[in-house]
């Protein structure tokens, strides 16, 4: 992941995206090489753990040695944001539930 974060100023946002590089590389299984210009350079491997910083504002060199991919597919990338539509769907059906069931009761209880 090449990115451009000079725009951003030395912000708690310069860590945010590399948070977000931490949750790519767990989903995916997979190391993320994190290149930036201005902020936060840093390899994180496919456990999320955050290696060889570089800090933010510094010019720096870095030399990584990575291994190749096992080839193996978490769950995230084999079916993708299909288990937040299922909960979604799932806290849907149960809203309306309650309210189905709600105003049952109420009617039960007016008699």
């Amino acid at each position: 992941e090449m990115t451009n974060d000079g725009y951003l100023g030395n912000t708690p946002v310069l860590r945010q995206h590399l948070a977000s590089a931490v949750f790519r590389a767990v989903e995916t299984n997979r190391p993320v090489l994190r290149v930036t210009n201005v902020g936060v350079t840093a390899y994180v491997n496919k456990r999320g753990e955050v290696l060889d910083a570089a800090q933010p504002y510094t010019e720096d060199t870095r030399v990584w040695t990575i291994s190749k991919s096992d080839g193996k597919q978490t769950v995230y990338v084999r079916y993708g944001e299909w288990f937040a539509w299922l909960c979604s769907l799932a806290s849907l059906g149960l809203l309306f539930f309650s309210f189905w069931k709600g105003r049952s009761l109420i009617a039960e209880l007016n008699g």
